[in-house]
């Protein structure tokens, strides 16, 4: 149901002729993201601030070799005020998403702390509507309702593996 309701969310985007290999890359991204997931599950018990420096002191390298290398621009913004979603999307939308999301990895089961990802899009639209005062077509309003409509369906104990351990 949460499924069905992230590609009702997504819908209008996916008929505006998206290039295949950006479609690609989320693919791929998404697909990284769970094998993650699974492996922080499957190995030792780590500290969810640990576990995120080591990754990010791998990956930054990586990320800024990628972009270099594909010419992206790295202006940095001019204004204190143009600089505070920078800030926003390093501290809460990354740092803070991941090690909450390596804790609950820690505190419940995978299939569990998965449906935290679709309930992202949901927040994303909630704070668009409420702060920038954005209006919310007919399809992103049902896309929501049906994320939480799974959430409730599958979060609910009976509908959720045992934690291992």
């Amino acid at each position: 149901v949460a499924l069905a309701g992230v590609a009702v969310l997504f819908s209008a985007t996916l008929r505006a002729h998206a290039a295949p290999l950006g479609l690609g890359a989320i693919l791929v991204g998404a697909t990284a993201a769970s094998l993650g997931t699974v492996l922080l599950k499957r190995g030792p018990r780590q500290d969810p601030f640990g576990a995120n420096a080591v990754g990010c002191a791998i990956g930054a390298p990586i990320a800024g070799a990628l972009s270099f290398a594909l010419g992206e621009t790295h202006a940095l913004p001019a204004t204190l005020g143009a600089a505070w979603p920078l800030v926003y999307l390093t501290v809460g939308g990354s740092l803070g998403a991941y090690v909450i999301m390596s804790w609950l990895v820690n505190h419940w089961s995978v299939t569990r702390t998965s449906y935290v990802t679709v309930i992202v899009p949901v927040i994303a639209l909630a704070l668009g509507a409420l702060v920038r005062h954005e209006r919310l077509p007919p399809a992103s309003q049902a896309g929501a309702a049906l994320i939480l409509a799974g959430l409730i369906l599958g979060m609910r104990p009976e509908n959720t593996p045992a934690r291992a351990g």
